[in-house]
Order: C-alpha cells, then structure tokens, then sequence
C-alpha cells in the first residue's frame, strides 16, 4: 500500500506542508538526506511548527507516521518540556495524542487531554539523527474511545503496545510537527526531516528517506507555450512561481518534461542515488502551479511511465487564482515503480475545459525508498551514531538493530 504523505522539503521551500505557525523555516546546513530539512527554533515563549495533511478525512482508524528528527536545544530546566508531535483531527478541532521532548531528552507521549501516558526511557543526544516511528489505532476493542499506541526511536520500542482510552474516535487528518504551542516558555532549536505517513496501517513504518528529481530534457508532450520542450523552465528549486512558468490557455492540453535518473546525481538535489537493491516505497508528483481566476476549469498534474498517462486533478474550482501559487502534490503511488520506470519517467501538467489559464513554474518527483544494508542507513548510520555519541561525552550502547550488515552477531556495542 503506498504511503498516504511524503514529505522531504527537497522542493527547498514549505509549499509541501499543508500549514506553518511561527518561527520555522528550510534548513540547507544540518539535513539528514537531500538538500534540504526544516528548522523550528522559536526562542523563549515563541512557537515553530508546520503541519502536514494526513487525508482529506477522518474515515481511517489507524495511522503510522515516520520522521527524522534531532535538536540542537531543548527545554533546559527540570521539569521542562515542549510538544514536538501532535496528532490532531483533520480539521485542527481536536488533539489526539502528543509527543513531548523533556529537558533530559527523553519523548513522553500525553493524551489528548495532555496527560502523562508514558514516559519514554530513551535519551536521546544532542545533535543527532533519530528515526522516529509512532503507530496508532483508534476505534479498538473495548469501547469506541479505545486506542493503541506505539513508539520506537531507532528501530526500538520504547514501551510496547500500549492499550488506553483516549477519548478519541476517529483518526488523525493532521499531524503537526516542532513547538506548536508554548510549554516550558524557552528556547527550542529542532530539526525534521524524511517524513512519511499511512493511513490504515498497524506496523511501524520504518527506515527511509526521500529523493527528488526534476525535468531535464523534453517530454513527449509538447503542447504549451514555450517551443515545446518545458525542462529549462521546470527546474528551479526552490520555485519563485514566476520567472519561470510555462502556461497553457488551450483548454485540453498538456505538457510533460523529461526527469533527470534516480540512479545518477542530479545538482541541487544532494548526493543520494537510487540503487537496484535499494527498496522503493512511495512516489509522488509535486508541481508549483497557478491558474486562471474563475470556476468551471479542472486542471491536474500529469505523470508518464512508460507509455502509461495518469492525470491527477489537483486544481479545481475558484481557489486558485493568477495571483496565487503553491505546491500541489499527488497522493503517493506503487504502481510500475521500479527503478527503470523512474528513471524513463515525465511529468507535467494537462490543462482541462473552462477557459482558465494553467501555469506551472516548477515540478518535481519525490520517492521514498530504503537504502539496501549499508548506506545509509548501515554502517554508515552506525557510525554516526559512534561519532556522534563521542563528541557529546556520552558511553553507553550504540544501538545497532537493523544497521550493521549479517555479519555481525551482536545487538549492540558499547563505546
């Protein structure tokens, strides 16, 4: 089942969230994978967070989330704390369950009524990446405010499957992300990165992380303005959503550009290859896009594999105006994903009837995959860790779980 959100911010700006509050912004220097990552540091009772959109309802009971996540500051003082994940109905009204980092760096999950539900055991150091998984299902046996709930930091369970009444009964739309309301009234310095979110699903996600690739060369549709080939236009990151736009004021008209391979480096987009023993999760299309003021126009994202056309309609009714720009992603996909069928892949924009102009300025396509044992996420996250750990003064186990290759026996090292 393909994952329900991905999200990198390897378009090098937040278009891709569904919402930001406060002090938040693309991060260029400290990213786990890709070029880019996003920065919450709000200073004393200041907020920073950014939202991402689940679904478009509250239908499904189950939701697992994965992200990657470190601080450079956290609370100070015992017993401080800040939310650093929310759970929230689709539409912001409630809260569902809560993720909060405390001054010793643990993660206690809270209710929905913000009480302690458990408290996590993990410290987690300053300045490094830490794989955070969280699964939680809604409406479970027992009543229809029961609820279980997971969290793993590396791989790990913290505290098993846990079982509580949650006063909850429908599942997340939302999940908000960084210091979302003011706790502790200080100083935070966080960082995300490689988010993906399911619907429906029960087990931890896992590792991943996400690459991106946009247009260079032309693509076999060719019928916008601009001499038939969009890729000289399509491929700036981060999009300013003018400078360099293609449009079609044609109604059923459409245009593709051909993507740089997922199995070379592409400049701008970090130093991440897709290899053929790499597992490919999700993929999605995302395009900066504009059109014309006025109701009665369908406008959609167009991806082509092969000789396979799929239209994703996007833009619709009177909410998009010339004035107006943002990112609009498909929802994510397996279907023929494989790496030939990447690297041979389009995408673009087909204009629908009504009479509105369409403009895209920029696209891009995300994957989420998991590198095969041993980059990244082998000996070379394990290394990190060591590394990591020594310059922080820390001893204690470096977890090793899913990261050192077969042929070593052990859980753990100490170091």
């Amino acid at each position: 089942m393909p994952y329900t959100a991905i999200c990198g911010f390897e378009v090098g700006d937040l278009g891709e969230t569904q919402s930001t509050n406060g002090t938040v912004a693309i991060e260029e220097t400290t990213v786990r994978t890709g070029a880019y990552a996003v920065r919450c540091n709000p200073t004393g009772t200041g907020v920073g967070s950014f939202a991402l959109r689940n679904t478009a309802d509250d239908t499904d009971d189950d939701l697992a989330i994965r992200c990657y996540f470190r601080y450079a500051t956290k609370p100070a003082t015992d017993p401080s704390q800040e939310r650093i994940i929310l759970l929230r109905r689709g539409n912001g009204s409630s809260n569902h369950l809560i993720l909060y980092l405390d001054n010793a760096g643990h993660i206690n999950v809270h209710s929905s009524a913000d009480n302690l539900l458990q408290s996590g055991t993990t410290v987690l150091a300053v300045d490094t990446w830490y794989l955070i998984d969280l699964v939680l299902q809604a409406n479970e046996a027992g009543g229809p405010n029961n609820a279980i709930y997971e969290l793993w930091i590396d791989g790990v369970s913290e505290f098993g499957e846990i079982t509580e009444n949650l006063g909850v009964n429908d599942n997340c739309g939302e999940v908000s992300f960084g210091k979302v309301f003011d706790v502790s009234g200080e100083t935070v310095d966080l960082f995300f990165d490689d988010i993906a979110m399911e619907t429906g699903r029960t087990t931890k996600i896992g590792a991943g992380q996400i690459i991106a690739r946009q247009p260079d060369g032309a693509g076999a549709d060719t019928d916008w303005t601009g001499g038939g080939d969009a890729s000289g236009a399509w491929d700036e990151t981060p999009s300013d959503g003018v400078t360099t736009e293609e449009s079609s004021n044609t109604d059923t008209t459409e245009e593709t550009a051909a993507l740089a391979a997922f199995s070379a480096t592409q400049s701008g987009h970090g130093s991440e290859v897709i290899g053929s023993g790499d597992t490919l999760n999700s993929a999605s299309v995302v395009a900066a896009m504009k059109r014309g003021n006025g109701s009665g126009t369908t406008h959609s994202i167009r991806r082509r594999i092969n000789s396979n056309v799929t239209d994703l309609a996007h833009v619709t009714g009177t909410g998009y105006g010339v004035t107006e720009t943002g990112d609009a992603s498909t929802a994510p996909w397996t279907t023929d994903l494989t790496l030939t069928n990447l690297d041979g892949m389009e995408a673009g924009g087909a204009r629908g009837v009504g009479g509105r102009e369409f403009f895209i300025s920029t696209v891009w396509v995300m994957v989420d995959y998991t590198p095969a044992t041993g980059a990244p996420e082998g000996a070379a996250a394990w290394l990190a860790q060591y590394r990591d750990r020594a310059r922080s003064g820390q001893r204690g186990p470096v977890n090793t779980a899913g990261l050192i290759p077969p042929c070593h026996d052990e859980g753990e090292i100490l170091v």
